[in-house]
């Protein structure tokens, strides 16, 4: 099986879009609807529905993926969802869960999201299988992974950029575009990105907002009354939008960050490494503390050198790199 150029796109096709569409429509991305609303009351269609599992050997798209869902333990699925919430009659998309079933008697779904945007669900559950197996957690609950839409397994796919683009490396890493600095060129990835996607449709309803409804289906067609989910990176934002938009289907959500909603894109960049520098300061703290620290025997040479270095390459660079998730 060929290498496929997907298993990039997934860590940067939902990014590069929503980049573009953020400078487009200047933050006038709709907020999730909160329960009670009436707007989900044309979904009954959606929310009666069993899921399908079937062994995933026959799921992947790449090599890396073929080998990993190769593994028999693990399942997968398809939940239906409207592909835009204000036609629920109209087109569909289908989003993708991968499931380790419960060692034991299984208590419910642990619903997770990796990160991103644009993080494979499906990929992290069966990469991480058997640190999954070993776990209590496992024994209790069904742990399932899933694809935002636009991502990886999920369909309608997104797709910004050609695969000879993907092939040569010509594309930003995790979905960061830090060298669009105009409308001109926002309007220009958008065209491309709605190009390769199927349609502008396609991408106006892959917001964060559109995720968080799905996971309220996700969660009722895994057959259970309130929502367990573990949310990493974007996750988190993922996970604290959910809980805010249906605070009573919650029952547990753990989240390894918080995402403030008052910080620029710049300044919650500069957060972000401001918090990772102080980290690493602390581990060199502790580091030092033993006589055989692979930092040295104190921290201060140590994260000068590595703070010149990076100085020093980054003048090399044509773009700055990503923050990642």
């Amino acid at each position: 099986m060929r290498p496929d150029p997907r298993s990039a796109r997934r860590r940067t096709v939902l990014g590069a879009a929503a980049a573009a569409s953020l400078l487009l429509l200047a933050g006038c991305t709709p907020a999730a609807s909160p329960p009670g609303s009436g707007a989900d009351a044309d979904l009954d269609a959606y929310l009666g529905q069993e899921l399908d599992w079937v062994t995933c050997e026959d799921t992947a798209t790449n090599t890396k993926d073929a080998e990993l869902f190769a593994n028999p333990a693990l399942q997968c699925a398809s939940v239906e969802v409207p592909l835009d919430y204000d036609e629920p009659e109209g087109k569909k998309a289908h989003i993708a869960l991968t499931r380790l079933p419960a060692a034991g008697d299984a208590e419910g779904s642990l619903l997770l999201n990796p990160g991103g945007p644009g993080g494979s669900g499906t990929s992290f559950v069966a990469a991480t299988l058997p640190q999954w197996r070993a776990s209590s957690v496992a024994e209790r609950f069904d742990i399932v992974g899933f694809d935002p839409r636009g991502v990886g397994l999920s369909t309608p796919a997104l797709d910004c950029y050609t695969d000879e683009e993907y092939d040569a490396g010509d594309v930003p890493r995790f979905g960061a575009v830090y060298d669009i600095t105009s409308a001109e060129e926002a309007g220009e990835l958008a065209e491309r990105c709605a190009a390769g996607s199927g349609g502008i449709a396609n991408l106006v309803n892959a917001g964060s907002a559109d995720v968080v409804r799905d996971m309220d289906i996700m969660r009722q067609a895994l057959g259970d009354d309130r929502l367990t989910y573990l949310g990493y990176s974007y996750g988190s934002e993922l996970g604290a939008m959910y809980a805010a938009a249906h605070p009573r289907k919650v029952r547990a959500i753990v989240l390894d960050g918080a995402v403030s909603p008052d910080l620029t894109a710049s300044e919650f960049r500069l957060s972000s490494f401001t918090g990772l520098q102080a980290r690493f300061d602390d581990l060199a703290a502790l580091c030092a503390q033993s006589p055989d620290c692979v930092l040295g025997p104190t921290r201060r040479p140590r994260t000068t050198a590595c703070t010149r270095s990076s100085s020093r390459s980054s003048r090399h660079r044509h773009r700055p790199p990503a923050a990642g998730t």
